[in-house]
């Protein structure tokens, strides 16, 4: 699940796939699975085209349904569900499908429901481990860790995949207010879960408090670098446990420099700059004391056309 070499080779294949038959529809589809966390736009395209070469394939539909759904086209997306819940009301495909349309809606129950009847008519292991990861996503949502866990523990068994068990004992643990243990947690995946960059990992050090731990590993993460010749640019993150370390002259170049960043882009952005960005400026403005331009900022952030993508459960 989490091995980017056997995902290139893949991508390789199924390009290949493409090239020796162009009108192979499931090669449109696995290629779009590859594709889709890089390139929406070209994602759907690929997803009809493999309808074009057969307008019954479940799986084009699904991954229709996906696209869809990440760009915002929430009436294409169901009406692509409802058409592989057409063509297959045996097959897991649909019922997935339907429950991802579901839990964007709101519609709790009805996404278990369908989750449910996937996971139970999917015949084929790892498009099962795929609904499984998905119900443990939602059990987690809402906060229902131990029988997310227990889902978890199916997929180890399957595949030796321990990522989504740990991803659910770390939320736990911070849902708990367990930061001690979440470090831990966090420690052990870093270094081989996508999870778990630097940045995530430093986070935890200051959700336990350690503030001391985390400027060790920043220092350590900055001598590396410097060895490989690798120029580090601001972060917040780090300006921060400076700042907590007593070391404000240090601070200032992380958090000044962060926010100028975070300014640039989004006067490139305009007319449309991310909501997301105006979140970082408020949280650094409010680390620098500076009341006024955090609250200017976060009144920014929700004038922003994509507040709703950073984070689907987000009601404006």
């Amino acid at each position: 699940y989490n091995n980017k070499v056997l995902y290139q080779q893949a991508e390789a294949c199924y390009k290949k796939a493409i090239q020796l038959d162009s009108t192979y529809s499931d090669a449109y589809v696995r290629l779009g699975w590859r594709v889709i966390s890089r390139n929406l736009d070209s994602t759907l395209y690929l997803a009809n085209l493999a309808l074009h070469f057969d307008d019954k394939n479940i799986s084009a539909y699904g991954l229709k349904a996906a696209v869809c759904s990440q760009l915002g086209l929430d009436k294409e997306a169901e009406d692509a569900a409802k058409l592989a819940l057409k063509y297959n009301p045996n097959g897991g495909v649909g019922y997935g499908t339907m429950a991802g349309i579901y839990w964007k809606k709101g519609e709790y129950r009805m996404g278990f429901e369908y989750t449910l009847k996937a996971i139970h008519l999917e015949k084929e292991p790892s498009a099962r481990n795929v609904n499984i990861r998905g119900l443990c996503d939602y059990l987690y949502f809402l906060d229902f860790y131990e029988e997310g866990l227990k889902y978890a523990e199916e997929m180890i068994k399957f595949d030796n995949d321990s990522l989504y068990y740990y991803k659910g004992l770390l939320a736990s643990d911070k849902s708990r207010g367990d930061y001690s243990s979440a470090l831990k947690t966090a420690l052990r995946l870093y270094g081989w879960s996508p999870l778990m960059t630097f940045t995530n990992l430093i986070r935890h050090f200051i959700y336990a408090k350690d503030y001391a731990g985390a400027l060790k590993q920043i220092e350590e993460y900055i001598k590396m670098n410097e060895k490989q010749g690798n120029k580090l640019n601001p972060s917040f993150i780090f300006g921060y446990v400076y700042l907590k370390n007593g070391q404000k002259d240090k601070s200032v170049y992380h958090l000044e420099g962060d926010i100028k960043n975070l300014l640039k882009k989004i006067e490139q952005d305009q007319p449309n700059p991310r909501g997301l960005d105006y979140f970082d400026l408020a949280a650094i403005y409010s680390v620098m004391r500076d009341k006024g331009k955090a609250i200017e900022s976060l009144r920014e952030a929700l004038e922003c056309k994509d507040i709703a993508k950073i984070s689907p459960w987000i009601k404006m």
